[in-house]
């Protein structure tokens, strides 16, 4: 198994976007085969957010990374800053 965590720490006013966005590459994990659960959570005391995703393998992890970065590939937008 393989156990995938992100944290980000955006601006209040980009909070929204963030999880937004997290939200749609969790729907696009949950169409590929291997991911066995996928969730968006927020820290209640620090604000942070974690995506954190729980896949059969990294082959199977890897694969919806390279369609997902492929896809997205010069619109990635910095919201920590």
């Amino acid at each position: 198994m393989l156990y995938h965590v992100s944290i980000h720490r955006p601006k209040p006013e980009h909070e929204r976007d963030v999880i937004d966005s997290m939200h749609r590459f969790g729907a696009a994990a949950r169409l590929q085969d291997g991911l066995l659960e996928v969730h968006t959570l927020k820290d209640r005391r620090s604000d942070a957010l974690i995506g954190f995703a729980v896949w059969e393998s990294a082959a199977a992890s890897l694969s919806l990374w390279k369609r997902f970065w492929m896809k997205l590939a010069g619109t990635r937008r910095d919201f920590s800053s």
